[in-house]
Order: C-alpha cells, then structure tokens, then sequence
C-alpha cells in the first residue's frame, strides 16, 4: 500500500472514532429520556454487548432505550419500574449502556448503515446548526425528502444520528412519523 493512502485510511478511521467518541451530550440525552410525549427524541449512545465484549454506537428512540433497561433489568411496566428506568438512563454521563440480555439488545435495533451515516454527513454538511430545524418540518419540503422518499425510510435514523452528533435534538412526530428538530 502507498504511504498517502495508508495516511488517508488512517485519517479516515481516526474521523470516524472522533465522531463515534462524542454521542450525544448528556444534556440532550437527559431532554430527550424525559420526554413523555407521544412525539420522541432520538438519542446516540454506545451499546456493550457484555456476553460479546461488542461495542456499537446506536441511535435510536429514547422509549427503546429505556424498554431495554425494563428488560435488562426485570423492571414492570409501572411508574415505579419508569422511574427507575429513567433513574438508570440517567445515571449513565458516559452514554455507554452495558446488556447481557438479547432481549434488550434487540430492542435497539436500528436500520441505518454507516454507509448512510455517512451519506447524510454530507448532506447536511453544508447547512448551519441554525438553518436546520426550518428544513426538517415533515411537510415534504426542505430536506425531508432526504428520508421521505420511497426507500428512504432507513435514513430517517441515519439522519438523526447526525443532528445529534451536531448538538441538534431530533424528534419523530406521533402521528406522521416526520422528523423535526426540538427547538
């Protein structure tokens, strides 16, 4: 291999670590798990598969993360199991969640690929943190045809991934399943 494209490999995987290293501010992360309306946040966390030593960087919704630490941890569905749910999530300023139970894991699934993490990182590149949110309105127009599209579905999660990764909070509206940006 020549020594430039072993430098621009090497560059390359040390980008992509930077940005997988940083998930989602706490501050985000804690708007986001506390939010109990029936339209949900996203959130970016590291999942450790502790049966597999495994590590993966996932963005999912926030009910999926806190239905994970339900099953991993035996909690009902009750307000006492929430607020222990949520005391747990909180308690996590690494955003690391550790789970031994397949159950739980599955729970946060997501459906992007890091091809389309990718993809979406240039999109939005050329757009200001501020210029965002008036371009993610679920009406179609802007960029929502970016995920809207026929086939285009997975890349609602690639999508939120970067807002996250840009200090944005992404939001699945209710009833459209649009995706906005909290304000």
């Amino acid at each position: 291999m020549m020594p430039g494209k072993l430098i621009q490999m090497l560059a390359m995987v040390v980008t992509l670590h930077a940005s997988a290293a940083h998930p989602s501010s706490h501050a985000l992360f804690l708007q986001a798990i506390k939010n109990d309306s029936t339209t949900t946040n996203y959130v970016l966390i590291h999942v450790v598969n502790d049966k597999t030593g495994a590590t993966k960087l996932v963005c999912t919704g926030a009910p999926f993360l806190l239905g994970a630490l339900h099953m991993q941890h035996n909690l009902k569905y009750d307000a006492v199991g929430s607020q222990k749910a949520l005391a747990l999530a909180s308690s996590q300023s690494d955003l690391v969640f550790h789970f031994t139970k397949s159950a739980a894991i599955k729970n946060l699934a997501q459906y992007h690929t890091p091809e389309q993490v990718a993809e979406m990182r240039a999109a939005l590149k050329p757009y200001s943190n501020r210029q965002l949110p008036a371009l993610f309105k679920g009406d179609g127009k802007g960029l929502d045809p970016l995920y809207m599209a026929d086939g285009k579905s997975s890349y609602q999660g690639a999508i939120a991934q970067v807002l996250l990764e840009r200090g944005l909070l992404p939001e699945r509206q209710c009833f459209s399943g649009a995706l906005t940006v909290a304000r």
